[in-house]
């Protein structure tokens, strides 16, 4: 997190907007490691989809980038949809989504 401009190019947050959001989100993002394999940790659980979503990248693209293992793009194709769901889960008391009637899409604004 020492280049904070890549950071931000990287994930579309500051280094520390991710370890608040970490905060938030890890303790219902992290998983056990089991007997057969370490787990993908709660921190590399929200880079993944947090790059997921600033780049539309494919899951084994994301496979490259992040060097997990290859066996693991089955669980990155569930650990993004999961850890949007505590983002938004989390977020939703602060954040407002509005859909403007022009169809210019949504605004996000901070209440």
């Amino acid at each position: 997190m020492e280049d904070a401009m890549g950071f931000w190019n990287f994930t579309r947050l500051t280094p520390t907007d991710f370890e608040e959001l970490l905060l938030m989100v890890g303790g219902k993002i992290s998983k056990e490691d089991t007997k057969f394999r370490e787990t993908i940790t709660a921190s590399l659980r929200l880079a993944v989809t947090l790059r997921f979503l600033a780049s539309v990248d494919s899951f084994m693209s994301l496979v490259y980038t992040f060097r997990i293992l290859p066996v693991w793009i089955q669980a990155i194709s569930k650990i993004v949809p999961e850890v949007c769901e505590v983002i938004i889960s989390s977020l939703k008391q602060q954040i407002k989504v509005c859909i403007k009637r022009s169809g210019a899409g949504q605004v996000l604004s901070r209440l």
